[in-house]
Protein backbone atom coordinates (compact mmCIF):
# COMPACT_ATOMS: atom_id res chain seq x y z
CA UNK A 1 0.00 0.00 0.00
CA UNK A 2 2.82 2.43 0.88
CA UNK A 3 4.43 1.73 -2.46
CA UNK A 4 1.24 2.64 -4.33
CA UNK A 5 0.81 5.82 -2.32
CA UNK A 6 4.43 6.78 -2.98
CA UNK A 7 4.02 6.14 -6.73
CA UNK A 8 0.84 8.20 -6.76
CA UNK A 9 2.64 11.02 -4.90
CA UNK A 10 5.53 10.99 -7.41
CA UNK A 11 3.12 11.01 -10.30
CA UNK A 12 1.18 13.90 -8.80
CA UNK A 13 4.26 15.99 -7.97
CA UNK A 14 6.44 15.37 -11.01
CA UNK A 15 3.95 15.26 -13.84
CA UNK A 16 1.78 17.91 -15.34
CA UNK A 17 -0.69 17.03 -18.06
CA UNK A 18 -0.52 20.55 -19.48
CA UNK A 19 3.28 20.52 -19.73
CA UNK A 20 3.65 17.17 -21.39
CA UNK A 21 5.74 18.30 -24.33
CA UNK A 22 9.53 18.04 -23.96
CA UNK A 23 9.67 20.96 -26.39
CA UNK A 24 8.28 23.46 -23.85
CA UNK A 25 11.74 24.67 -22.80
CA UNK A 26 12.86 25.07 -26.41
CA UNK A 27 9.66 26.87 -27.37
CA UNK A 28 10.09 29.34 -24.50
CA UNK A 29 13.66 30.01 -25.65
CA UNK A 30 12.30 30.63 -29.17
CA UNK A 31 10.05 33.38 -27.83
CA UNK A 32 13.13 35.17 -26.46
CA UNK A 33 14.91 34.89 -29.79
CA UNK A 34 11.80 36.04 -31.65
CA UNK A 35 11.61 39.13 -29.42
CA UNK A 36 15.19 40.10 -30.28
CA UNK A 37 14.70 39.76 -34.02
CA UNK A 38 11.40 41.67 -33.99
CA UNK A 39 12.95 44.55 -32.05
CA UNK A 40 15.91 44.72 -34.45
CA UNK A 41 13.57 44.68 -37.48
CA UNK A 42 11.32 47.33 -35.87
CA UNK A 43 8.45 44.90 -36.51
CA UNK A 44 6.18 46.11 -33.71
CA UNK A 45 2.99 44.65 -35.20
CA UNK A 46 4.37 41.08 -34.88
CA UNK A 47 4.91 41.35 -31.13
CA UNK A 48 1.68 39.36 -30.69
CA UNK A 49 3.88 36.31 -31.40
CA UNK A 50 5.82 37.14 -28.22
CA UNK A 51 3.36 38.77 -25.76
CA UNK A 52 -0.19 37.96 -24.68
CA UNK A 53 -2.79 40.60 -25.49
CA UNK A 54 -2.99 41.65 -21.83
CA UNK A 55 0.73 41.37 -21.03
CA UNK A 56 2.53 43.77 -18.70
CA UNK A 57 6.04 45.16 -19.21
CA UNK A 58 7.88 46.88 -16.36
CA UNK A 59 11.03 48.76 -17.39
CA UNK A 60 11.93 49.38 -13.73
CA UNK A 61 12.42 53.00 -14.73
CA UNK A 62 10.43 55.92 -13.33
CA UNK A 63 10.52 57.58 -16.78
CA UNK A 64 8.66 54.65 -18.35
CA UNK A 65 5.36 53.70 -16.69
CA UNK A 66 4.30 50.09 -16.18
CA UNK A 67 2.85 49.04 -19.52
CA UNK A 68 -0.48 47.19 -19.66
CA UNK A 69 -1.53 45.42 -22.85
CA UNK A 70 0.06 44.58 -26.17
CA UNK A 71 -0.81 47.91 -27.80
CA UNK A 72 0.92 49.88 -25.04
CA UNK A 73 3.98 47.63 -25.33
CA UNK A 74 4.13 48.04 -29.13
CA UNK A 75 3.72 51.83 -28.93
CA UNK A 76 6.32 52.30 -26.18
CA UNK A 77 8.95 50.02 -27.75
CA UNK A 78 8.54 51.89 -31.04
CA UNK A 79 8.95 55.24 -29.26
CA UNK A 80 12.04 54.05 -27.35
CA UNK A 81 13.91 52.88 -30.46
CA UNK A 82 16.73 55.42 -30.88
CA UNK A 83 16.30 57.24 -34.22
CA UNK A 84 19.24 57.05 -36.61
CA UNK A 85 20.40 53.68 -35.33
CA UNK A 86 20.26 50.01 -36.17
CA UNK A 87 20.28 47.51 -33.36
CA UNK A 88 21.28 44.01 -32.39
CA UNK A 89 19.58 42.44 -29.38
CA UNK A 90 20.40 39.13 -27.75
CA UNK A 91 18.79 37.07 -25.02
CA UNK A 92 21.03 34.52 -23.31
CA UNK A 93 21.70 32.46 -20.19
CA UNK A 94 18.09 31.51 -19.71
CA UNK A 95 16.94 29.79 -16.54
CA UNK A 96 13.46 28.37 -17.19
CA UNK A 97 11.17 26.81 -14.60
CA UNK A 98 7.94 25.20 -15.76
CA UNK A 99 5.33 25.97 -13.14
CA UNK A 100 2.46 23.76 -14.24
CA UNK A 101 -1.22 24.62 -14.17
CA UNK A 102 -1.13 27.07 -11.32
CA UNK A 103 -3.19 29.94 -12.73
CA UNK A 104 -6.79 30.26 -13.69
CA UNK A 105 -7.93 32.25 -16.69
CA UNK A 106 -11.65 32.36 -17.41
CA UNK A 107 -12.07 29.39 -15.06
CA UNK A 108 -9.57 27.19 -16.95
CA UNK A 109 -6.15 26.11 -15.71
CA UNK A 110 -3.29 27.76 -17.58
CA UNK A 111 0.23 26.36 -17.91
CA UNK A 112 2.85 28.84 -16.76
CA UNK A 113 6.61 29.14 -16.67
CA UNK A 114 9.12 31.54 -15.14
CA UNK A 115 12.27 32.54 -16.99
CA UNK A 116 15.26 34.65 -16.02
CA UNK A 117 17.57 35.69 -18.83
CA UNK A 118 20.27 38.19 -19.63
CA UNK A 119 19.83 40.62 -22.49
CA UNK A 120 22.14 42.91 -24.41
CA UNK A 121 20.94 45.61 -26.77
CA UNK A 122 23.54 47.32 -28.95
CA UNK A 123 22.62 50.34 -31.05
CA UNK A 124 24.88 51.40 -33.93
CA UNK A 125 24.64 54.96 -35.20
CA UNK A 126 23.95 55.60 -38.87
CA UNK A 127 24.19 58.76 -40.99
CA UNK A 128 25.26 61.67 -38.76
CA UNK A 129 25.58 59.20 -35.86
CA UNK A 130 27.99 56.83 -37.66
CA UNK A 131 30.64 55.56 -35.27
CA UNK A 132 28.51 56.03 -32.17
CA UNK A 133 27.55 52.91 -30.24
CA UNK A 134 25.24 52.48 -27.25
CA UNK A 135 25.19 49.13 -25.44
CA UNK A 136 22.65 48.27 -22.76
CA UNK A 137 22.98 45.23 -20.47
CA UNK A 138 20.03 43.94 -18.50
CA UNK A 139 18.05 41.03 -17.11
CA UNK A 140 14.53 39.89 -18.00
CA UNK A 141 12.28 38.30 -15.39
CA UNK A 142 9.42 36.80 -17.40
CA UNK A 143 6.21 34.92 -16.70
CA UNK A 144 5.08 32.84 -19.67
CA UNK A 145 1.67 31.32 -20.31
CA UNK A 146 0.87 28.56 -22.75
CA UNK A 147 -1.92 29.66 -25.06
CA UNK A 148 -3.78 27.99 -27.92
CA UNK A 149 -2.16 30.44 -30.37
CA UNK A 150 0.10 29.11 -33.14
CA UNK A 151 3.89 29.40 -33.01
CA UNK A 152 6.39 28.57 -30.26
CA UNK A 153 4.10 25.88 -28.89
CA UNK A 154 1.62 28.60 -27.89
CA UNK A 155 3.96 30.13 -25.29
CA UNK A 156 3.75 33.91 -24.81
CA UNK A 157 5.15 36.39 -22.30
CA UNK A 158 2.41 37.52 -19.92
CA UNK A 159 4.61 39.60 -17.63
CA UNK A 160 8.10 41.02 -18.20
CA UNK A 161 10.31 42.99 -15.82
CA UNK A 162 13.50 44.50 -17.24
CA UNK A 163 16.27 45.33 -14.79
CA UNK A 164 19.06 47.35 -16.35
CA UNK A 165 22.52 46.39 -15.22
CA UNK A 166 24.59 49.00 -17.06
CA UNK A 167 24.51 51.24 -20.11
CA UNK A 168 27.77 52.00 -21.95
CA UNK A 169 28.40 54.80 -24.41
CA UNK A 170 31.99 55.01 -25.71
Amino acid sequence: MRCLLFQFFLLLVFSSPSLSSPDDYQNIEKVGAQYSFLIDKLNWSALDTVFTSNATFDFSNPKVPLLHGLQAIEKTLAALAPPGTVSQHTVSTQLISLSGSDRKTDGAAVSTAQALSYTVGTYFGTGDLTGQILTIYGKFDDTFVKTSLPGSGGWRIDSRVLSLVVSIEP
